[in-house]
């Protein structure tokens, strides 16, 4: 389980919280680990936004992958939490704020 404290690779700055979330909150963003790999390899993912109650073998890769990247990453309380965020009706472990044209 990872905890706000954690070192995650591609772990930023804090923002406020307001800030930090309204990035999911428009049309621009991917959720689910699938998804925001393939956007995290297309240089399109502007921030990552994980779950800290995720499974470990879920986050590790695409926070790793990220760190490589150098996209900020941001750690969220619970995936209930991140899919409401995301405005889905399920839990979601990591999602990811996508770069505007």
């Amino acid at each position: 389980m990872v905890s706000q404290s954690d070192e995650i690779p591609g772990r930023g700055e804090e923002d406020t919280e307001v800030t930090q979330y309204q990035e999911l909150r428009g049309p621009h963003k991917v959720a689910g680990a699938r998804q925001t790999r393939r956007v995290l390899n297309q240089g399109r993912a502007k921030r990552l936004f994980l779950a800290a109650d995720a499974d470990p073998r879920v986050l590790e890769p695409v926070a790793r992958l990220a760190g490589e990247l150098g996209v900020r990453a941001q750690i969220v309380p619970t995936r209930k939490q991140l899919g409401e965020i995301c405005g889905i009706p399920v839990r979601c472990a990591v999602a990811a704020s996508l770069k505007e044209d």
